[in-house]
């Protein structure tokens, strides 16, 4: 085949594919209606070049701000062993909230 027969067949391929890839959807479109937000906020706090203390934490909220999804708390202690290598030793608070069609049975928080 050469550059002149090639051109037209390719256009063609493209036409099909663009005519036919719309109406074969393999799957349903599902939309969620809630209005979900998580927020997060990490930080970093250097004490000196090898100690640095780090934070995380994490809202997630829904029905527009209304009820507790999840709520998140991270706290660290970390080394600079060397560049590449950071030691650290933290906690962690999670709390899990009962919500949506399928809820948690009750409030469930965790401590790591």
């Amino acid at each position: 085949m050469n550059i002149s027969t090639a051109r037209p067949v390719c256009i063609l391929a493209l036409i099909i594919f663009s005519l036919t890839s719309n109406s074969s959807r393999a799957q349903t479109r599902v939309v969620d209606k809630s209005f979900n937000t998580w927020w997060t906020n990490v930080n970093k706090y250097d004490l000196n070049s090898k100690f640095f203390l780090s934070s995380e934490i994490h809202i997630r909220r829904t029905d527009g701000l209304k009820h507790w999804q999840q709520f998140l708390f991270r706290p660290g202690i970390n080394y600079k062993l060397n560049q590449n290598v950071s030691l650290s030793v933290g906690y962690t608070y999670i709390n899990s909230y009962p919500y949506g069609e399928q809820p948690l049975p009750m409030q469930i928080p965790e401590n790591n």
